[in-house]
C-alpha cells in the first residue's frame, strides 16, 4: 500500500493516556452500567471506580501542567539568531540538515531522514521516543547541533502504511524541513593552555643545545646565564601567545541546543507557532476537564465506599 502523508498525532510520551482511556471502557462497563441501571454497587465496584477516578484526576492535572508550562515557555522565549544567541534558554528557527560524521538514518521504507519515531498499530507506542542521533539546524547567521533526546517532537511528516491487518506509522524529519527548536543553547569556547605551551617551547629548544647556545648565548661563554635565560623565557612566551592567537583564529565554535537540565520544555516543532500554541492549549483544556471529572468521580465513589465501610 502506498505511503500516505497525514498530520502528526500527539507525542508518544502520552501513550499512557491511551491505557487510561482503554481501562476506562472496562470501568464503565463494570461500574457505569450498574449506576445507569440503578443497581447497588458492590464494595469492589466502588473501589475500582474510586481508583480509576483518582488516576484520571492525577492525569488531568499532569496534562494541564504539561500544556500550560510548555505553552508559556514558547510564548515567553523570544526567537534568537544562532550566531547571536545568548547562552541558556532560547528559541531557534532554521532549516534542518545532516551533520558530517553522523550515521545516516533510513525510515522503514528506506527513505533517508534525520529523525523518525515508529508507531505500531493504531495506538502510540510509549517506548518509541524516536531516534537519538543529532542533526543540524541552520539559519542565515550560523549553525547549531540539535540533540533530540527528551524532546517533545512535532514532526513535519507522518507516513502510514498497511501490512496485512496491521497499520503502521512513522513520524519523520527530513533534511530541508524548517524547524523551531526551544531548549538550552551552549557554545564551546576555544581552549589553550598558555603555561603548558611555554613549557613545551622551552623543552623543545633545550633538546638541541647547540642551537640553544647559538640563539641565546649573547656573551658566547658556552652557557645560558640568568639574564639570557630570562630573555629565552620571554621569547618562549611570545611564541606561545602567537600560537594561541593562531589557534583562536582557526577555531570554529560548536553551537549545541539540547534538553534543559532544569526541566524546562525542550520542543522541536515543524508546526507554526500558532498551531503549536493551539495544540498545547488543547492539552490544558483536556487536563482541566479530566481533573474535574476525576475529582468528582473520586469524591462520589470514595464517599460511597466510606459509607459502606462504616455501615
Amino acid at each position: 500500500m502506498p505511503l500516505e502523508d497525514v498530520s502528526p498525532r500527539s507525542d508518544p510520551r502520552f501513550a499512557w493516556a491511551w491505557i487510561l482511556g482503554v481501562s476506562g471502557i472496562g470501568v464503565f462497563a463494570l461500574v457505569g452500567s450498574a449506576l445507569l441501571a440503578g443497581e447497588r454497587l458492590a464494595w469492589a465496584q466502588l473501589a475500582i471506580g474510586a481508583a480509576w477516578s483518582s488516576a484520571l484526576a492525577c492525569g488531568g492535572w499532569y496534562w494541564f501542567y504539561y500544556g500550560f508550562s510548555r505553552r508559556r515557555s514558547v510564548e515567553d522565549t523570544p526567537k534568537s539568531r544562532i550566531a547571536s544567541a545568548a547562552q541558556g534558554y532560547v528559541e531557534l528557527s532554521g532549516v534542518a540538515f545532516k551533520l558530517d560524521g553522523i550515521r545516516e538514518l533510513f525510515a522503514r521504507d528506506g527513505v533517508p531522514c534525520l529523525w523518525y519515531r515508529s508507531v505500531s498499530g493504531t495506538a502510540l507506542d510509549a517506548a518509541a521516543d524516536g531516534t537519538q542521533e543529532p542533526f543540524g539546524i541552520r539559519d542565515e547567521s550560523g549553525t547549531a547541533v540539535v540533540l533530540p533526546y527528551h524532546a517533545l517532537v512535532e514532526a513535519a511528516h507522518r507516513y502510514t502504511w498497511q501490512a496485512g491487518d496491521q497499520t503502521y506509522a512513522e513520524d519523520r524529519i527530513y533534511a530541508g524541513d524548517r524547524l523551531g527548536v526551544l531548549g538550552e543553547f551552549t557554545s564551546s569556547e576555544p581552549s589553550f593552555d598558555l603555561e603548558a605551551a611555554v613549557a613545551n617551547k622551552l623543552l623543545q629548544w633545550r633538546e638541541d643545545p647547540r642551537a640553544l647556545l647559538a640563539r641565546f648565548d649573547a656573551d658566547h661563554d658556552g652557557r645560558i646565564d640568568a639574564r639570557e635565560d630570562w630573555k629565552m623565557r620571554v621569547q618562549a612566551l611570545q611564541a606561545a601567545r602567537a600560537e594561541e592567537q593562531a589557534a583562536v583564529a582557526r577555531y570554529q565554535a560548536v553551537n549545541l541546543i539540547k534538553s534543559p537540565e532544569d526541566g524546562r520544555a525542550f520542543v522541536i516543532s515543524a508546526r507554526s507557532q500558532r498551531s503549536l500554541h493551539q495544540r498545547l492549549f488543547a492539552w490544558e483544556i483536556l487536563g482541566v476537564a479530566a481533573f474535574i471529572a476525576g475529582t468528582v468521580g473520586a469524591a462520589y465513589f470514595g464517599f460511597r465506599l466510606v459509607s459502606r465501610t462504616l455501615a
